[in-house]
């Protein structure tokens, strides 16, 4: 299993994501505004994308373009900038994250 994390991104600041690197297997930055400033990583994968469509825009080409890739027992979570701005803590709890404890906690009873 793996957790992945997808960042829809146009000028949010981006520096959390190197400060955060062990806490995800891979972060996949979408970047709608131009290179930001991060430093270059084995776990970031940065793509620029054309400033359309929004965040949801975002999602959808990762999902099209990965759908080969994705496998049934990896994470993924969906953020437009840094989630822990809105959700304090988030990187601590993401630690110990997994299909068979929190994730249905978080994400609902539906999986």
């Amino acid at each position: 299993m793996s957790k992945n994390i997808i960042l829809a991104r146009y000028k949010e600041e981006v520096s959390w994501i190197n400060r955060n690197i062990n806490s995800f297997d891979k972060f996949y930055l979408f970047d709608k505004d131009g290179v930001p400033e991060i430093n270059p990583h084995e776990k970031i994968v940065y793509e620029y994308l054309p400033n359309i469509g929004r965040e949801a825009h975002t999602y959808l080409h990762f999902i099209v373009k990965y759908y080969d890739e994705l496998v049934d027992d990896d994470i993924y979570i969906f953020s437009q900038a840094n989630p822990s701005d809105s959700n304090p803590g988030f990187f601590k709890r993401c630690a110990n994250l997994s299909l068979n404890n929190e994730f249905p906690v978080y994400m609902g009873s539906h999986l």
